[in-house]
């Protein structure tokens, strides 16, 4: 968001559609309050046997009671080989420039 002279550039997915809005001065929009909790509140990435050790536990393949032995080994190999696509918290979803729209 760009303000600059009363005027809020509202950037959207489609480039050069900028929505813009004027706001008179003085005008009060939303008063702000501290954000100090929310950023202390930002997680680290794990390392990555941390990662792989909370997901197996997450997912609590060893409990269930519908897989034999081998498929509980199975699953847990396929968790490891692709442990980079699971998430470690609902904050950590990465970003992607490959993306295509009509």
């Amino acid at each position: 968001v760009d303000v600059y002279n009363s005027r809020i550039n509202i950037p959207t997915a489609l480039p050069d559609q900028d929505v813009q809005l004027f706001i008179p001065a003085n005008t009060v929009v939303k008063q702000l309050s501290f954000i100090d909790n929310t950023i202390h509140n930002i997680q680290q990435p794990m390392p990555p046997e941390q990662k792989l050790e909370h997901v197996l536990t997450q997912l609590r393949i060893a409990d269930n009671t519908n897989l034999s032995n081998d498929q509980k080994r199975e699953l847990s190999d396929l968790v490891t080989e692709f442990i980079d696509v699971f998430s470690e918290n609902k904050f950590d979803m990465g970003c992607t420039d490959i993306i295509e729209a009509d």
